[in-house]
């Protein structure tokens, strides 16, 4: 339980250094929830992540101008957690911003 904790702790701190414009504390405290997240073995009786660190990750990654790195993190949450309603839609809009950057 106690990675669990760590991982909703470095959630939250990384979205409040998001609102407070501190988006590489941002980043490096979401990429970290996302990379203990998926180091930590889930018990077969629990229920999964609301939302995953991961999809976290890829959203704050949009929000920062970081498309292309949003859609990464997007697929990297779909090997894992596929047909995910929020992760199909953040690789929609992260799709749609990549290919409007490329125009």
């Amino acid at each position: 339980w106690a990675d669990q904790v760590e991982i909703q702790r470095l959630g939250a701190g990384a979205w409040m250094a998001h609102a407070e414009q501190k988006d590489d504390d941002a980043l490096r405290l979401a990429r970290s929830a996302a990379d203990l997240e998926a180091r930590t073995e889930k018990h077969p009786v629990t229920p999964g992540a609301i939302i995953p660190a991961r999809e976290l990750l890829a959203e704050m990654l949009l929000e920062t101008g970081r498309p292309a790195d949003a859609l990464a993190e997007v697929e990297l949450d779909l090997a894992t957690s596929p047909n995910r309603k929020n992760a199909l839609l953040l690789r929609a809009r992260a799709q749609t911003r990549v290919a409007a950057l490329q125009k």
